[in-house]
């Protein structure tokens, strides 16, 4: 091939352009979730595919041609080689004309039900750069040699052609690593909103009929793509590697969507054992939805704003559209979310000490409640503009019990308004409390403190877990322990996960918790759930029921997570057993957190698999005018309560 700048030119943006085809219509690499379970609702169109592999081919025989036709000494085939090398350029580009016409026309339009990934997009750069290349040899063929011309010394003719030779690439990789990305983070942004107002706000009837529900796949495998939901203002919102997608709560039709731009090259490349989307929070109200994001560096190194690895995005859970975006350490989680700030836990660096902090939607620091070594808030509740959190400190050393603090921080200023260590009644400050976790629920002007205590043992051929609940009722106004209730014998846990304690539940002036009681002896152990109520003035019993039917032999048998509904009842999930222990069937029940007169039980209709109450994990969470229950242990399934 001769060496002259211009052919080296074409050539190399022609490969070039035939490479960003390629890399854009990969389906995947090893790590890519997608690919192992076979939903790639992203996956590059036949038809673009198809463009990139015929793109690579006319590239082969386009370059044969330049090579076969290459610069000899003159003579009578001279002529009719440049015509072949003119003709064979021509027809190239304007192929790639035609294809970036095809390409523009078929480009998805970003709006409600989807995004704009960067498979299609990145084909027209691709396209130009082989077209611009062909162009280049034409131009090169068909201008007129000058008799005068001087022919520069071949050291520089080679530095030049070298200077060609390497420019091009990286003009290309500039163009598909900023400049198209950019273009697609700005459309998903601005273009993949709805202005179809929020869903309505009603409480659901929990009769057991299921409004819709989710395909079920045989997720299970290791590695396997898993998705998170929450309940929102807007819908269900369902997250997932490849993004963000809010469902219409009534029909579970897409409201929204907001497509990750960061992962459509080569698949996502995150590693196997982190998620791309951490910690999730919504706001109080359900309107704001705030989520810290893996975004993978290397393919946005060159766009403006996106070179952190983590960032927290904001987003307004009705119309789709991005509030905040901004980056933070790779350690953080969101904790909160209000309006204009977002809470976030600061775990402590090699510089300097943990922290709880707020932020702004563009990311600067409001204030900075600096931790002791050791600690974290493990219970963040909003109280008006300030921020009430249990601060847990666990130490290195052996034989050394947690200490647990309950601070109102300041929401302006980030200053303590006042702090009580958790303690039993009769306890100084400083005496050592043998409390290994502690819950909390705010209602009524008081903060209900389930400080636990528990103890693990030995019993047959598995070991027993039980926590004993220490109940306090602390004045939120000035942080004064107003009652305290011991706690009893304790209740039994599960034996295949202590750290599962279920959460504490506070509305409507009384607080809730589940425990579960041993009923049998010996070999023949059975186990009961009870839900007990108190009274959050004055820590009085409000009430106590038991589950129905659920007389189990093993504790991983016991109901699942509870939800507690905007309107007070406590929504739980369950399986109901016979006299004789064994499985009789899936059933779900509501309680009245203030009499506990119970709704149901009542089992759900139209799902597929009978045995759901038996996933582990199991997630519930409230949407507008429903419940919708996540089967996260195992296929993936939601189905959605009216």
């Amino acid at each position: 091939m001769p060496r002259n700048t211009l052919v080296i030119a074409g050539v190399t943006a022609a490969l070039c352009g035939a490479g960003v085809a390629g890399v854009a219509n990969i389906p995947g690499d090893g790590v890519n979730e997608y690919q192992r379970t076979g939903r790639r609702p992203d996956d590059p169109e036949s038809w673009s595919a198809g463009l990139a592999v015929a793109l690579a081919l006319t590239c082969l025989v386009w370059v044969w041609i330049v090579w076969a036709t290459r610069s000899r000494p003159q003579g009578r085939s001279a002529g009719r080689r440049k015509r072949v090398r003119v003709v064979a350029g021509s027809v190239m580009a304007a192929g790639c004309v035609a294809a970036s016409v095809m390409v523009v026309l078929r480009m998805p339009t970003p709006g409600p039900s989807g995004g704009v990934d960067l498979s299609v997009p990145l084909m027209i750069p691709a396209l130009a750069l082989s077209g611009l290349g062909a162009l280049a040899t034409v131009v090169d063929s068909v201008r007129r040699p000058s008799a005068d011309r001087t022919v520069p010394p071949g050291g520089f003719r080679s530095a030049v052609s070298a200077g060609s030779a390497a420019s091009v690439p990286l003009l290309a990789v500039a163009v598909a690593v900023g400049l198209v990305p950019s273009w697609v983070v700005a459309v998903n942004t601005e273009n993949v909103t709805t202005d179809r107002p929020a869903p309505a706000a009603g409480a659901p009837a929990l009769t057991g009929t299921v409004a819709w529900s989710t395909p079920q796949h045989d997720t299970g495998k290791p590695g396997s793509a898993r998705i998170s939901v929450i309940g929102t203002a807007g819908g269900l919102a369902v997250l997932d590697p490849r993004g963000l997608r809010m469902l219409d709560p009534a029909s579970g039709a897409e409201r929204w969507a907001f497509h990750r731009w960061d992962a459509r090259v080569l698949g996502p490349r995150h590693r196997p054992d982190r998620v791309d989307t951490g910690s999730v929070a919504a706001s109080p109200d359900g309107r704001l939805l705030a989520m810290t994001v893996f975004v993978d560096a290397p393919r946005t190194l060159l766009i403006d704003g996106l070179r952190a690895r983590t960032r927290v995005w904001v987003f307004d859970t009705v119309s789709g559209r991005l509030k905040a975006d901004f980056a933070v350490p790779d350690t953080v989680s969101v904790v909160g979310v209000g309006a204009d700030r977002v809470t976030v836990d600061m775990p402590a660096a090699s510089t300097e000490r943990g922290a709880l902090s707020m932020l702004t939607f563009d990311g600067e620091t409001t204030w900075r409640f600096a931790l002791d070594e050791g600690c974290r808030p493990t219970e963040i509740a909003p109280v008006g503009d300030d921020v009430l959190t249990v601060v847990s400190c666990h130490s290195e050393e052996e034989h050394v019990d947690p200490s647990h603090r309950l601070v109102r921080v300041d929401g302006g200023t980030g200053r303590p308004r006042w702090s009580w260590q958790v303690r039993q009644e009769g306890a100084e400050p400083g005496d050592v409390q043998r409390f290994e976790q502690v819950s909390m629920g705010v209602t009524g002007g008081t903060a209900v403190v389930d400080a636990r205590e528990i103890t693990r043992s030995e019993v047959g051929e598995a070991g027993e877990t039980t926590v004993s609940h220490n109940l306090v009722g602390v004045r939120v106004a000035d942080g004064r322990p107003v009652w305290w209730r011991p706690g009893g014998q304790g209740s039994r846990l599960r034996s295949d996960d202590p750290g599962e304690r279920g959460p504490l539940h506070a509305a409507a002036g009384t607080a809730v918790f589940a425990e579960n009681r041993r009923t049998g002896t010996g070999d023949e152990a059975r186990y009961s759930t009870a839900l007990r109520a108190f009274d959050v003035q004055t820590g009085e019993t409000s009430w106590s029921r038991d589950v129905p039917h659920i007389e189990v032999r093993d504790l991983n048998d016991s109901p699942g997570p509870e939800a507690l509904l905007r309107d007070g009842r406590l929504f739980a999930a369950y399986r109901e057993s016979t006299a004789a222990g064994r499985f009789k069937g899936c059933a779900m029940a509501a309680w009245d957190i203030t009499i506990g007169e119970r709704q149901g039980p009542f089992q759900p209709t139209t799902v597929r698999d009978e045995e759901w109450c038996l996933t582990r994990p199991l997630e519930v969470v409230e949407v507008p005018g429903g419940v919708a229950v996540h089967l996260k242990g195992s296929t993936e399934g939601i189905f959605v309560l009216d």
